[in-house]
């Protein structure tokens, strides 16, 4: 849910290795920016422009001293390419500027806008990508992403950059199977704000810093920051009537949502690059800035990591996460000051030491919930949902992307240790008795077994199947279950039983989020009569912030969620699974933490089945239906 994440994180998906070749750009301006990354990737060399990439030029394609040996991917903004550079022998990454909205490709070369009333745009978007190549090509930083060269033809033009080998960040963390050493960290914090007040100190912000957003160089493990991309910014500001700003949620402060009547700064990126490490410390993104604004519910790292981390890297990470501007981090020298870094040469990201590793968790991400205007916007192409809402002034959008992730520090949810597994056993060690006889040895108690992680669509068909008779349950969709990240579709759908009930909606998306999405906070109400209809989702006002929730939007990654429908006679109770929640939806635990949840409480009903309150005073028959509908989300 943007109801990710991861987040979460969370951020484009693509294997663990091999070439990542990234678009970058800069801009100047301080308009409100950030947005989605064009790049996919595409691993095995292409013959001919793959399926899908219609407005790609062929492999074997010149541009130039350049040939085009690979098409890496399509985006809404841009095509890139791998090249090879026949000047100078070497293989570089390609960039094009082409709008897909507003342009097509008219001979093997040429590209054009679709319309005469397509042109303003068009020729302002590449203004800005020229402009942000300019900008780029000046800099010369090793963790910073660099322009070799850039130039205009055909209609449009292009910008070559390094081929980057190695993992993106958020892929680096998804290999390590527990949250990273601060040894790690500040490894890679030290390149990464040197490269950042170098620009700061040229008044230019980079305004999409995220775990995607940032490479780890597979010969030194050197960070390098990506993907700036300021024509598709200005672009998307132009398509909103500058209402709205793009923007990546968990990771865009407050001052970035167009609403918000903010300067923005070098604190706008230390807020970005603390919710990165927040992401690396607790593998879930903070929540959105502007739900904050309204009612921050953000627990402070200095409580959540305690003893895990020095007091100085948690605290510095939570005063640059501060959601009003005022009381932030102001800029990198402050933040370095605050984090105890060296001042010296920037080192570069060691691998962890060798150690034992536990089974890696299904991916457990907090989705993100956003408040995104009408007409419900798509946030960043990056792996995760949203949730559309209507502010009652210009426009609003809170946006994509981002990530699917595992859980490493507790939510707010309580789980303790079974009384049958104690979390840490005592051991009985040689020594001295009071009367000086030694004691024997005893045998070290075996360790505690962890449960199996808890697979949730399983559960949900457990609970299908368990439906009492003659208790049926419809799921009726508004239109084809396949929805389409490009297209920001919100997830709708009718639900119909057979007999009276109360109506209980689960949602699970392909990155591993499980919510509640209906009913939630703001909408209680939830009973259908036999043969009636519920509508989803409905639209609500949250008293006193003027957003109107509109439902969740589909985001990243692609893939296929679930939907568990009950209808039961009686109310339920979810509370066992907590009370975390982003936005108006409930979040409840998956993987490991839903198995400790569910050892617990055995025996008991199926864990998302939630527990039946009967009348007061009466004691009642369970009785209910369910039924499990699937979804398709594609780029």
């Amino acid at each position: 849910m943007s109801p990710p994440p991861r987040d979460e994180s969370t951020e484009p998906e693509g294997s663990d290795e091999g070439t990542v070749l990234m678009p970058g750009g800069f801009q100047r301006s301080t308009r409100q920016q950030a947005s989605p990354n064009p790049s996919v990737f595409d691993r095995a060399a292409q013959a001919s422009v793959p399926e899908g990439l219609a407005n790609a030029l062929p492999v074997g394609t010149r541009l130039g001293e350049f040939v085009v040996t690979r098409v890496i991917g399509e985006g809404g903004f841009g095509v890139v390419y791998q090249a090879h550079d026949t000047a100078l022998e070497r293989q570089v990454a390609i960039k094009e500027y082409m709008p897909a909205d507003l342009a097509e490709r008219v001979s093997p070369l040429q590209v054009r806008s679709l319309s005469d009333d397509d042109e303003p745009l068009f020729r302002k978007g590449l203004t800005s990508f020229i402009n942000e190549a300019k900008i780029l090509a000046h800099f010369d930083q090793p963790s910073l992403v660099k322009v070799y060269r850039f130039w205009e033809a055909n209609g449009t033009a292009y910008m070559v950059m390094p081929c980057y080998e190695g993992p993106t960040l958020q892929e680096a963390l998804r290999r390590l199977r527990q949250p990273p050493d601060e040894a790690w960290l500040r490894r890679l914090l030290d390149p990464l704000t040197q490269a950042l007040q170098l620009i700061h100190s040229e008044q230019v912000f980079h305004r999409d810093i995220a775990p995607d957003n940032i490479i780890l160089l597979a010969d030194s493990g050197r960070p390098v920051l990506l993907d700036f991309g300021a024509a598709r910014r200005v672009i998307g500001d132009a398509h909103q009537h500058s209402h709205t700003a793009i923007i990546k949620p968990g990771y865009a402060p407050v001052e970035q949502y167009s609403d918000i009547d903010m300067k923005q700064g070098p604190w706008s990126d230390l807020y970005a690059l603390a919710a990165v490490l927040h992401f690396a410390i607790t593998g879930r993104k903070p929540p959105a800035a502007i739900a904050r604004l309204a009612g921050d519910a953000l627990v402070p790292l200095a409580q959540v990591a305690a003893g895990r981390y020095s007091p100085s890297l948690l605290s510095a990470i939570d005063h640059a996460l501060a959601v009003r501007p005022e009381h932030r981090t102001r800029d990198i020298v402050q933040f370095r000051r605050e984090m105890g870094l060296d001042p010296g040469p920037s080192g570069t990201l060691a691998p962890e030491p060798n150690r034992p590793q536990p089974e890696r968790p299904r991916p457990e991400r907090v989705p993100v919930a956003q408040h995104v205007v009408l007409p419900p916007a798509h946030t960043q192409a990056r792996r995760r949902l949203r949730v559309a809402g209507l502010v009652i002034a210009p426009l609003l959008l809170a946006a994509l992307g981002g990530i699917v992730w595992w859980q490493w520090s507790p939510r707010p949810l309580s789980i303790t240790a079974s009384p049958s597994a104690p979390a840490n056993p005592p051991v009985v060690q040689a020594g001295t008795t009071a009367a000086g006889d030694k004691t024997a040895r005893g045998p070290e108690p075996a360790p505690a077994i962890a449960p199996a992680p808890v697979d949730v669509v399983s559960e949900f068909s457990r609970i299908q199947a368990l439906s009492s008779p003659g208790y049926s349950v419809v799921v009726q969709w508004k239109a084809a279950p396949t929805f389409r990240i490009s297209q920001r579709d919100i997830l709708a759908f009718n639900v119909a039983a057979s007999r009276d009930g109360h109506v209980y909606v689960l949602a699970h998306t392909p990155d591993n989020v499980l919510f509640q999405y209906f009913p939630h906070a703001l909408s209680a109400s939830n009973f259908v009569r036999a043969q009636g209809i519920t509508n989803l989702p409905r639209v609500v006002k949250e008293p006193g912030s003027g957003v109107v929730h509109e439902g969740v939007v589909m985001t990243d990654p692609p893939g296929t969620g679930h939907v568990l429908v009950i209808v039961s006679r009686y109310p339920r109770d979810f509370r066992h699974l907590g009370q975390a929640r982003e936005s108006v939806y409930p979040l409840y635990p998956v993987g490991r933490e839903a198995a400790q949840l569910q050892q617990q409480a055995a025996p008991s009903p199926p864990l998302y089945l939630g527990r039946v309150v009967c009348p007061a005073g009466l004691v009642c028959q369970d009785e209910f239906g369910a039924t499990v509908a699937s979804f398709d989300i594609v780029p």
